[in-house]
């Protein structure tokens, strides 16, 4: 669930709108914010949401990137660097 992944940067109000919004957002995923939010009370919150400036798509995304970079680690191989030729002409 994509929930369990989100950052925690917000304080705990903005937090449990982000939770309740991703919640939304999956139950209908590529749809409109309206179609989404089905009132207009949550809709209005969650464009109040993404419009705060203590709000940054950087920090929605940086749980989601975390986990995936721990989900990820163990099955990366690790970075081997070489020479490659140069062939001049």
């Amino acid at each position: 669930m994509i929930a369990s992944s989100l950052a925690a940067a917000f304080d705990e109000r903005l937090n449990k709108r982000l939770r309740k919004l991703v919640a939304q957002i999956e139950s209908a995923m590529g749809e409109s914010i309206p179609l989404v939010c089905q009132d207009w009370a949550n809709t209005k919150a969650a464009y109040r949401f993404f419009s705060n400036d203590r709000v940054s798509e950087a920090d929605i995304l940086a749980g989601h990137f975390q986990s995936t970079r721990e989900r990820t680690r163990p099955l990366a191989p690790p970075v081997t660097r070489a020479a490659l030729p140069f062939n001049s002409k």
